[in-house]
C-alpha cells in the first residue's frame, strides 16, 4: 500500500462468479484500516468502468443510518454481484473502491474485479 495510506492488507479474489450455483457466488473484500482511532465513514463500493455505482458491499455491524463507520483494525464487506436494483450484475471487469473519511481528507483505494459466469 501506498506510504501514509490508511487502508493496508487488502484481500480480495480478483475473480468471482455470482451465478447461484453456490460457488464462489460471493466476493469478499478485507483490508486492515490503520491511524483510525475513533469511529469514521467507511465504505466498499462497485462501479463499472463507465464510472457508474453498480453496487455496495456490506457488512452486518457498525452503521448509522446509510453509512458504515470503523476505526482501526480489520474490516470485512461482502458483496453478492448483485446490483442497486437487485439483480445480478453482467459479466465483465468492476472496479472496487474502498474509501475512508478522516479528519483531513478521504483516503480511496481501488481493485480490479472480474465477474465470470
Amino acid at each position: 500500500a501506498l506510504e501514509g495510506s490508511l487502508i493496508q492488507d487488502v484481500t480480495l479474489a480478483p475473480v468471482f462468479t455470482p451465478n447461484g450455483d453456490g460457488i464462489n457466488d460471493e466476493l469478499s473484500v478485507g483490508f486492515v484500516l490503520l491511524k483510525v482511532l475513533e469511529e469514521r465513514p467507511l465504505g466498499v463500493a462497485f462501479y463499472d468502468l463507465g464510472g457508474r455505482l453498480v453496487g455496495q458491499g456490506q457488512r452486518g455491524e457498525a452503521t448509522i443510518g446509510e453509512a458504515t463507520i470503523g476505526k482501526a483494525g480489520e474490516q470485512i464487506f461482502t458483496w453478492d454481484g448483485r446490483d442497486l436494483g437487485g439483480q445480478v450484475v453482467p459479466p465483465g471487469i468492476y472496479l472496487c473502491r474502498i474509501k475512508v473519511e478522516a479528519d483531513d481528507r478521504d483516503y480511496p483505494l481501488t481493485r480490479v474485479v472480474h465477474v465470470v459466469y
